[in-house]
């Protein structure tokens, strides 16, 4: 499936959500920035996506596994002391640094970002770097918020 990065989330809606905004939403047939992010960044990413006791960034869990839109590569996880994840399973839900609103990507992300170096923008990239892994943040009920706001 592919969004454009920063095109508001409306992905099975019928309406988008505008406190939204899609990064990551990757596949062969469109092109994306690359670069180099750095394991700083990749430790942080793969943080947010295994989450802790008060952080849990996943949201729209499913029960198969999408393989990675760019190689089909599959059963790929991520993994703390305390916790693993399998991507492609669900999608994460990162605050903005102004609190205001909200990034959604596929928990792929952090594989297109270190495989295939994908390149999120500026504004992702330092609102993953401001997430506090301490705060308390359950991206599904957010996400079912934000739903319940809109009607």
């Amino acid at each position: 499936m592919f969004f454009k990065d920063l095109s508001y989330y409306e992905y099975h809606l019928s309406s988008p959500v505008k406190q939204i905004l899609n990064v990551g939403w990757l596949d062969k047939d469109h092109g994306f920035e690359t670069g180099e992010l750095g394991s700083e960044f990749h430790s942080k990413l793969s943080s947010i996506i295994v989450g802790n006791s008060r952080f849990d960034a996943s949201f729209n869990r499913i029960r198969g596994i999408h393989p990675c839109s760019l190689c089909g590569e599959r059963d790929i996880t991520v993994s703390n002391t305390e916790r693993q994840k399998t991507l492609g399973m669900s999608e994460i839900l990162v605050p903005d640094i102004n609190g205001n609103s909200y990034f959604a990507s596929p928990s792929m992300i952090y594989h297109y970002v270190v495989t295939h170096r994908y390149l999120p923008p500026k504004s992702f990239i330092e609102a993953v770097m401001n997430v506090d892994l301490s705060m308390k943040f359950l991206a599904e009920d957010i996400f079912d918020n934000l739903l319940g706001a809109r009607t």
